[in-house]
Formats: C-alpha cells, sequence, structure tokens
C-alpha cells in the first residue's frame, strides 16, 4: 500500500467494503495530512482568523474536519471524480484548491454570524467583518450587497440609510457615536443606529441558512 499509486489508492479508498480501505485512508492521511494543514494553516492566516476570537488551533482543526467530511462523503465522490489521477502535481493543485475553498466558506460564515450577532449598543471591541486580504474583502462587500439589493428591489422609506448605517458599523468598525459625529447623519440618535443595524440583518438572515459562500 505505502507504494501504491495514486489511482490504486484513490481506487481502494471509494471502495468500503474493501478489506484494505481502512488501511487506505490511513495511508492516504500519512501521505497528505500534512500539506492538507498546511493549506488551512495558510489560509486562515491569510484572513487574520484569529480576529474571530476564537483558538486558532481549534479553528484549523473544524476546518480540517470539514475537509475530511467533504473527501470520505458518498464514498470518496470527489476523489473518485478527479480525473488525472496518474498526476500527483496535478492532484496536489486540486486538493490545495479544495482546502482552500473549505477555508474560505467556513470563515465566511463565522465573520458573517459574529457581524449578524454582535450587537451595537454591547460594550467592548466590535468583531472586524472585513479581512486583511483586499480581493477577499471585496468579494464579501459584494456579496453582501448583492443579497440586500435583491431583496430589496422595491426600495422602503430610509433604506439607503440604513444600509449606508450597517456598512459603517459592521465594515468601517464605527461606533454609533462616530456615526453621529457624520455631517450626514448628525441628527440621528442611538436607537435609529440600533434599529437600521437590525433592519438590515433581518434581510441578511433570509440568506443565512441557504447561503453558498
Amino acid at each position: 500500500m505505502n507504494n501504491s499509486s495514486l489511482q490504486e489508492l484513490i481506487k481502494s479508498l471509494s471502495n468500503r467494503s474493501s478489506a484494505g480501505w481502512q488501511q487506505a485512508w490511513q495511508h492516504f492521511l500519512s501521505r497528505y495530512h500534512r500539506f492538507i494543514y498546511h493549506c488551512i494553516t495558510k489560509r486562515c492566516k491569510r484572513w487574520k482568523a484569529e480576529r474571530l476570537g476564537l483558538q486558532f488551533n481549534e479553528i484549523i482543526e473544524d476546518v480540517y474536519g470539514q475537509v475530511m467530511m467533504i473527501l470520505c462523503q458518498d464514498e470518496a465522490r470527489v476523489l473518485r471524480e478527479f480525473t488525472d489521477k496518474a498526476n500527483e502535481d496535478r492532484f496536489l493543485a486540486w486538493l490545495a484548491t479544495l482546502c482552500n475553498h473549505a477555508t474560505t466558506r467556513y470563515l465566511k460564515q463565522q465573520f458573517f454570524r459574529r457581524a449578524m450577532e454582535w450587537k451595537p449598543e454591547a460594550n467592548g471591541p466590535r468583531p472586524a467583518f472585513l479581512m486583511a486580504e483586499p480581493h477577499d474583502e471585496w468579494m464579501m462587500f459584494q456579496w453582501i450587497n448583492q443579497c440586500l439589493r435583491e431583496k430589496q428591489q422595491s426600495r422602503r422609506a430610509n433604506f439607503e440609510r440604513d444600509l449606508f448605517i450597517f456598512y459603517l458599523i459592521t465594515f468601517a468598525d464605527f461606533s454609533p457615536q462616530q456615526i453621529r459625529f457624520l455631517p450626514c447623519l448628525r441628527d440621528i440618535g442611538d436607537r435609529v443606529v440600533y434599529v437600521a443595524v437590525n433592519r438590515i440583518r433581518s434581510i441578511l438572515r433570509e440568506y443565512r441558512d441557504s447561503m453558498d459562500i
């Protein structure tokens, strides 16, 4: 098994009834688990995952578990569907992409959830919604903006104002007090800020359970 080709290994991984199925997975992990951890860790550092307020190692383990679930489910379907089984380099590139997508999806969901749960009136630091990588933060902004504007095709009163306040609170880490100092929002009170943020979040909650990010 240690000298088996990638094609033979994937065939063994997908046959649960085989006597060598468990050994095949052990061999797969001995060959690739360091690479998987490396890809996940690199992606988490790029996103500055520690800003979630969770233990960094716990995040890594959570994502690793999700990657393994993707690889194992449906008798290793994603591995069976990998087409170039004779090319180890392409397999590593494919595996890195899978790890990156799983990590990105997990972190976006976590940042999204925390942004939804944080209350503007609460004391303490605000959870940062955006990540340090410009490309990623622009993609996240676009996704949120698309969700909100598609849902609000018929604009209600003050929608644009509420959206502006939500972006300042969630994306720019403004406090309600800082928002009140802006010339265009000088006359609003804290309660208006809280209501505005909650209105926008009520729209996003409809997407939360079914989002694919």
